[in-house]
């Protein structure tokens, strides 16, 4: 799971940046790291996040976080109709694509797709 770095310019000065660890849709949080700090902060399960007006970088893991395969879920590699590959979750039933679609929707086909052939 990828850790992002933000990036947004906020209209006041004093609010500050921070690193999440994200799932590949950016949708789910399962830990963050205060601007210049190095304690991660842990969720006991994952926190719905919006991206929505803000900015991200991938940034290299420095805090070595490990998440046990309960708090991770189950994820499948699909691959789109223009052939690119999207990672699909599910984790607490909660599904979660990286499309765009789903992104903006909370639905896309990929999901359906997965969800077909696990029935």
């Amino acid at each position: 799971m990828p850790w992002f770095q933000e990036l947004t310019q906020w209209d006041n000065p004093q609010q500050q940046n921070h690193c999440y660890l994200l799932n590949d849709s950016r949708s789910q949080a399962w830990a963050y790291a205060k601007f210049g700090g190095n304690q991660v902060d842990k969720f006991s399960s994952s926190m719905n996040f919006s991206v929505r007006g803000r900015k991200f970088k991938k940034i290299p893991d420095r805090w070595n976080i490990e998440l046990d395969q309960e708090t991770q879920g189950r994820t499948w590699n699909v691959t789109g109709s223009r052939g690119d590959n999207y990672l699909v979750s599910l984790l607490n039933n909660k599904w979660t694509c990286s499309c765009s679609g789903f992104t903006f929707r909370n639905r896309c086909r990929h999901v359906e797709q997965i969800k077909a052939q696990h029935r």
